[in-house]
C-alpha cells in the first residue's frame, strides 16, 4: 500500500488538479473548480483520500488555526470545567494569542493533556458511571483530533456498526435489527454486554492500526489515554 506524502493528502488541490485515476491519466484531470465543488473543506478531501486506500503519515498539518478556531466555534460554552476553571468565554478574550501559542506547543511535541476532572454520575442499575472531564484547550484538540480520527475511520466502518459514530444511534440499530428479523429471516438475537470494556482493552496496541501511521496522532491519543 502507498504511503501518503503531505501533498497527496492535500489532493492536490493547491495544484489544481487531482486525477480520478489511479494511474494518474492526464486526459482525466478536474479543474480547481470541480475539485472544490468535491472537495469543500480538508474533512472530506481525507475522507475521499481513506476511501482510496492511502496510508496517512502526516497530520500535524491539520492542527492549525483554521481548524481551532472551527473548533471553538463548535464547542458548547455551557459545558463544565475542567480542572483549570478557564471557560469558553475567558479563552475568548486572548483567542487567537491562546490558540497560537497551543498550535506552537503540539509543533514542537511540547504539548501535554491537562489531568481531568472525575466526576460520577448514576447508573439505571444502581452503579456510578465515571465521566472525565478536560479543560477547555484540552477539548479544542479533542474536537480537531476527533475530526481527523471520523475523517480517515468513518469510511472504513461496516455498515451494521452504530456505536459511537456521526449520524448513527441506537434507533438506526433498531431499525437494522428489525429488519433483519423480519418474516423470520433471523431466528436468535444475542446481546453481550461487556463489563468496563474501553477501560479493559489493550489501548496501546491499537495507535498504530493502519490507516494512518502519523506519530503526532499516536503521541496524542497516547496523552489523552492517560490524562
Amino acid at each position: 500500500m502507498p504511503m501518503e506524502r503531505r501533498d497527496r493528502q492535500q489532493l492536490d488541490l493547491e495544484q489544481g488538479t487531482y486525477s480520478t485515476h489511479q494511474g494518474g491519466d492526464s486526459r482525466h484531470k478536474r479543474t480547481h473548480a470541480e475539485q472544490l465543488a468535491m472537495f469543500p473543506n480538508r474533512w472530506s478531501r481525507i475522507r475521499f483520500a481513506s476511501q482510496k486506500g492511502r496510508v496517512f503519515d502526516s497530520l500535524l498539518c491539520h492542527f492549525n488555526m483554521e481548524t481551532f478556531k472551527e473548533a471553538f466555534k463548535a464547542l458548547d460554552a455551557s459545558k463544565a470545567l475542567g480542572t483549570d476553571g478557564i471557560s469558553k468565554k475567558v479563552y475568548a478574550k486572548n483567542l487567537d494569542e491562546n490558540l497560537l501559542d497551543l498550535i506552537t506547543r503540539i509543533h514542537k511535541g511540547s504539548y501535554k493533556p491537562q489531568v481531568k476532572r472525575l466526576v460520577e454520575i448514576p447508573k439505571a442499575n444502581g452503579g456510578l458511571r465515571p465521566i472525565a472531564i478536560s479543560c477547555f484547550e484540552d477539548k479544542l484538540v479533542e474536537w480537531v483530533l476527533g475530526k481527523i480520527l471520523d475523517s480517515i475511520y468513518e469510511p472504513l466502518f461496516i455498515r451494521n456498526s452504530f456505536g459511537f459514530r456521526p449520524h448513527h444511534s441506537a434507533h438506526n440499530a433498531i431499525t437494522a435489527i428489525h429488519c433483519s428479523l423480519k418474516d423470520n429471516r433471523r431466528p436468535f438475537v444475542v446481546e453481550i454486554d461487556f463489563a468496563s470494556f474501553f477501560n479493559s482493552i489493550p489501548h496501546r496496541s491499537r495507535l498504530y492500526y493502519e490507516p494512518h501511521s502519523s506519530k503526532c496522532i499516536s503521541s496524542l491519543c497516547s496523552g489523552y489515554l492517560v490524562s
